[in-house]
């Protein structure tokens, strides 16, 4: 879903507002993942990739299941580092590739909350400052 940037961040500001996590620790982070989520929405993968330092998102990965997870940042408020703002519909591989797109490698470290979330760490490729994030597990119920 295209848009300007400060729309995107505007609205994701509501949601966060409504949530009552603003003080949550994280937020500096997860203000610049939703920057850069926003960014993504508003120029499309094709832009995005020109302009971004490693030339992310590569070919092969889902540009659908990437602005998906985008939206979900926005519009949601998923990527706080809390098991109530996790994500939805996205494979554990879809969120790591969500999280490149962002200049965060997975560390290799996931964490079962319970059979149904699972907490995946992140070091930002530049920085290196640490981050955590949230996935349902989707069960394939079809055998």
């Amino acid at each position: 879903m295209a848009g300007d940037v400060r729309t995107l961040l505007n609205i994701q500001k509501q949601k966060r507002d409504e949530l009552n996590l603003s003080l949550l620790e994280g937020v500096p982070t997860w203000a610049y993942i939703s920057a850069k989520a926003a960014r993504f929405l508003a120029v499309g993968a094709e832009i995005y990739q020109k302009q971004d330092y490693f030339h992310y998102p590569l070919p092969e990965w889902n540009i659908k299941k990437l602005i998906i997870g985008c939206e979900q940042i926005i519009y949601n408020c998923a990527g706080l580092p809390s098991p109530e703002t996790c994500f939805i519909n996205l494979s554990e591989t879809e969120v790591i590739y969500l999280f490149e797109l962002f200049h965060f490698s997975n560390t290799g470290e996931i964490q079962y909350k319970d059979n149904s979330i699972a907490e995946m760490n992140f070091i930002h490729k530049m920085d290196k400052r640490k981050y955590s994030a949230y996935y349902k597990i989707e069960v394939n119920t079809h055998g």
